[in-house]
């Protein structure tokens, strides 16, 4: 073999382990690139999830601190258009600003068999919540919701979080909603906490003498 031909045949095994290490080294950056790629597409998935939650929220948000008491009276006694549970709450707000102007809507706002945070609404001139007119899913994929009232009310009139809130005369001073996803789900829902914007008691008459609201103790 002459000394050209040898030459020739070193540079061709240079060649073949050249292309062995360059094929090393694609598969490692293609590798690489998948996994980021996946890295990203969970990243993406839960900043979806927050995003669902965060909509969620801000529309709960508006739609409680726009409640306000629509009040009656009960023989001497004041009573306001409001009532909740653990489970579910019937209120009054005011239409979604997409619908304004409009009359206020009575809603109620709980949970659906099926999971979903539903809620019902119709128009406060017929005022029959038991034949709720429309319907809107909020969100899906719930396996618990709590609803919780914070204020002074009858019996005890002593401000703490209360699981029922009924046949009062003043709307809770705050209003808790709390969530829980079903498991595997990647969503949280942190505890949503909204102040009623209408706290005044537009119900109460005055009284000097006795530095209280007419027919109240």
């Amino acid at each position: 073999m002459s000394k050209n031909a040898s030459q020739a045949g070193f540079t061709l095994i240079e060649l073949l382990v050249s292309l062995a290490i360059l094929a090393m080294v694609s598969a490692m950056l293609l590798t690489g690139l998948a996994s980021g790629r996946g890295g990203w597409q969970r990243v993406e998935a839960r900043t979806r999830a927050g995003e669902d939650v965060m909509a969620t929220q801000t529309a709960l948000r508006a739609l409680v601190w726009r409640i306000f008491p629509q009040g009656s009276f009960n023989g001497s006694q004041p009573r306001i258009l409001f009532s909740g549970d653990a489970r579910e709450m019937l209120f009054q707000s005011a239409v979604p600003d997409a619908k304004a102007p409009a009359p206020p809507l009575l809603y109620r706002l709980g949970l659906a068999a099926d999971g979903a945070l539903v809620l019902d609404s119709q128009s406060t001139l017929t005022l029959t919540p038991e034949r709720m007119s429309e319907r809107a899913t909020i969100t899906t994929g719930l396996t618990a919701l709590e609803f919780a009232y914070y204020g002074a009310a009858a019996p005890d009139m002593q401000p703490r979080w209360r699981g029922r809130w009924e046949g009062q005369s003043n709307l809770p001073q705050m209003i808790r909603i709390r969530a829980t996803f079903a498991p595997g789900d990647r969503r949280i829902w942190p505890d949503l906490i909204v102040q009623p914007a209408a706290t005044v008691d537009n119900l109460c008459v005055y009284v000097p003498a006795t530095g209280t609201c007419r027919g109240r103790t």
